[in-house]
């Protein structure tokens, strides 16, 4: 088949609905694969938000691509193009065109890959792991189906059949890839099957955020860049939303299932409250206006409260184009007859249609807006990092006046986390001011001269012994 400079895909992914489940099919050449993608993805609706079975089916369309793309490239599927593949993933997904590997960078040029960071590496593995697991399982269990006679030996490749093996191959291997599809390998002649051991990230997250100078990386929104990118939107609409994920850090999903119930604006003397509500709570209100696919797919990943928990100055933003925006929506549905009247808070700015289902559209326009104040690209989700970030580092204590940053448990608690591991990938510690820290500490050390381990006890004794005599003497014990 010619090729050209064109971005090529081998597969490609449609959302369709099965018993009521919004999933999605895989589009290939190899119907098999097409047809094992469908059940995996249907089991996956079955049990997982739409979001999460969404992002799943994406990562894992983007391992078929890339695993195809290398087998071409190199004549055809093999164990040992199989292994490549896999060792290469990470690399290809984090560098891209900027691979040190030859191959990794024909392929990231020829299906248009945009790098990703390093950490979010681990998410598309995991997809990919869930996906190679079940069809491991499906080819054991087809092996076993054949072996008593229930199966021929040409259904037994999960993976695409369709990639032309090496015509030099022996007879022998290219049997046993078609029999073990993507988990066969020949050794000296021979063939055996591969030690399934699945992908594995070598990329880890640090817990240490190395930001520009306006508070920004690769996953935190500049802190310093926000207000002006809330005073950038040309509607008040989207100001609104992006004060919100600096003032609460709420994910986007939350955002859009918003009812204007939730936002109780502040009065005098009583501070204003957002409540974060899952559509599963409250489907009654909800079937007014979503068919149940809608409201399945606008299902939240899950918070530990509904309670949020706003922060200065993007609260005072948040609360100012709330009430903007709100006169607008209600000054629309009073002059126009054909607005589409329903409760969410945010909705289309054509009809009044809920926004619930214009993900892409929201995200969008936060993209395209941050990149003119930044000079680079930003989702949404990046805003909630930014929101951990700040608590953890910049955030006055009140418990402590004069110091900056709240105990992790706090954070976890501001964030809506059901566990601290989920809080500890957004509440990254400043590398700066870590350096800062480190540097006084080497200061004072300077001046209190030479080191010992014993000066360090006694000096610690010493102070314990002053808090004490203070506390007797608080006590009116002399």
């Amino acid at each position: 088949m010619a090729r050209d400079d064109r971005v090529q895909k081998h597969a490609s992914t449609i959302k369709v609905v099965r018993n009521g489940k919004a999933t999605f099919m895989l589009l290939c050449d190899d119907s098999f694969l097409s047809e094992f993608f469908v059940h995996w993805a249907y089991e996956l609706a079955r049990r997982y938000h739409f979001n999460t079975v969404k992002a799943y089916c994406s990562d894992v369309r983007i391992l078929i691509d890339f695993v195809l793309e290398m087998a071409y490239l190199l004549g055809g599927l093999t164990a040992q193009v199989l292994n490549d593949a896999f060792e290469c993933f990470e690399d290809f997904l984090v560098f891209g065109e900027q691979s040190e590997n030859d191959l990794v960078r024909k392929i990231a040029k020829s299906l248009g890959a945009n790098p990703i960071s390093g950490s979010s590496a681990a998410r598309y593995i995991t997809s990919a792991n869930s996906f190679l697991d079940a069809s491991e399982r499906m080819r054991v269990g087809m092996l076993e189906l054949r072996r008593v006679g229930y199966v021929s030996q040409d259904y037994l490749s999960v993976f695409p059949q369709r990639i032309t093996y090496a015509s030099d191959a022996p007879k022998s291997i290219s049997a046993a890839l078609k029999q073990s599809s993507w988990f066969a390998g020949c050794i000296s002649g021979g063939v055996r099957k591969i030690k399934y051991k699945g992908l594995k990230p070598k990329s880890k997250k640090s817990q240490v955020a190395y930001t520009d100078d306006y508070g920004g990386d690769e996953d935190a929104f500049p802190i310093d860049k926000l207000v002006e990118l809330i005073e950038s939107a040309s509607c008040h609409r989207d100001a609104l939303i992006w004060s919100a994920g600096g003032a609460f850090g709420p994910r986007i999903s939350e955002l859009l299932t918003m009812l204007v119930q939730d936002v109780i604006p502040p009065t005098d003397g009583v501070e204003g409250k957002v409540l974060i509500i899952e559509p599963s709570a409250r489907l009654n209100i909800l079937s007014k206006w979503l068919t149940p696919i809608e409201i399945d797919r606008a299902s939240h990943k899950g918070r530990d409260t509904p309670a949020t928990y706003l922060i200065e100055p993007f609260a005072s933003h948040f609360w100012f184009n709330y009430a903007q925006y709100r006169l607008e929506v209600l000054d629309f549905e009073r002059r126009s007859p054909f607005a589409v009247k329903n409760d969410f808070l945010f909705k289309t700015l054509l009809d009044c249609r809920p926004l619930v289902g214009s993900y892409q559209t929201v995200y969008d326009r936060f993209r395209e807006a941050a990149f003119k104040v930044t000079g680079r690209y930003y989702g949404l989700h990046s805003l909630r990092h930014m929101y951990g970030y700040y608590l953890a580092n910049f955030c006055p204590d009140p418990k402590r006046p004069g110091y900056f940053g709240l105990d992790i448990r706090v954070v976890q608690k501001l964030m809506g986390h059901k566990t601290l591991k989920a809080t500890l990938r957004y509440a990254r510690k400043d590398a700066r001011m870590l350096e800062a820290t480190i540097s006084m500490i080497n200061s004072i050390r300077m001046q209190r001269g030479g080191f010992s381990v014993a000066k360090v006890r006694v000096e610690h004794l010493e102070i314990l012994q002053r808090e004490i005599e203070d506390a007797m003497r608080e006590d009116g014990h002399d």
